[in-house]
């Protein structure tokens, strides 16, 4: 476990786990099919490498990009019982329990969330995206398609969500660390979830061939 002195800083964007397989959970007659621990360790591991070393690039696999603000190493702590984490998003009200419970280890990691802020909040700053969480779920880990939830500087969850490919994850932080906004957040408040297939294949693994 990584030392919280390094979590006094704000994040920016964090990843959380939260697949680690259903052969605990299920009980007989249940009529999903068995994931054991190793799967969706090997899923898991699949996705990381292929949200973090993009091709295109041609840089060496590197983990640093969300610093210590990684969360996959107990499914006690950072896993949920549903089959994909979308589900567990409660639209402007609690925070999921998989974010709280890894926000609780690091709780400088919001930005924009002094008081005097808080206090001054209008519509805009409730929409205002301050922090981006990358989400490996079942979903992301079996089909490649990586959720991303951006909080307020409350912790809420705003209404739209959306997936990319998993090859997409290293340029979706980066920009939003440029201070450019990778979900298209409206005032309409309306709960979406939105897919980012640049090409249309529907298909999580796949990658946009690169242009000349």
């Amino acid at each position: 476990m990584t030392d919280s002195g390094e979590w006094d800083r704000a994040a920016g964007a964090i990843w959380i786990r939260t697949w680690y397989g259903n052969e605990a959970s299920l009980g007989e007659g249940s009529g999903e099919d068995v994931v054991t621990r190793a799967s969706a360790d090997e899923a898991y591991l699949r996705l990381w490498r292929k949200a973090l070393h993009p091709y295109q690039l041609h840089y060496e696999f590197d983990a640093n990009m969300f610093g210590p603000f990684i969360f996959d190493d107990n499914d006690a702590a950072y896993g949920v019982a549903a089959r994909d984490a979308d589900d567990e998003v409660e639209l402007m009200e609690d925070i999921p329990s998989f974010i709280l419970s890894a926000l609780m280890r690091c709780p400088d990691a919001m930005e924009g969330s002094s008081e005097s802020e808080i206090m001054e909040e209008d519509d805009h700053t409730e929409l205002a995206q301050s922090l981006l969480v990358v989400v490996a779920d079942r979903e992301a880990c079996e089909e490649g398609w990586v959720l991303l939830i951006a909080l307020n500087h409350r912790g809420q969850a705003l209404h739209l969500r959306e997936r990319c490919k998993a090859y997409l994850v290293w340029e979706q932080v980066n920009h939003f660390r440029d201070g450019g906004l990778p979900l298209d957040i409206t005032e309409s408040k309306e709960n979406l979830m939105d897919y980012l297939d640049g090409n249309r294949s529907g298909d999580g693994w796949d990658e946009d061939e690169p242009q000349d």
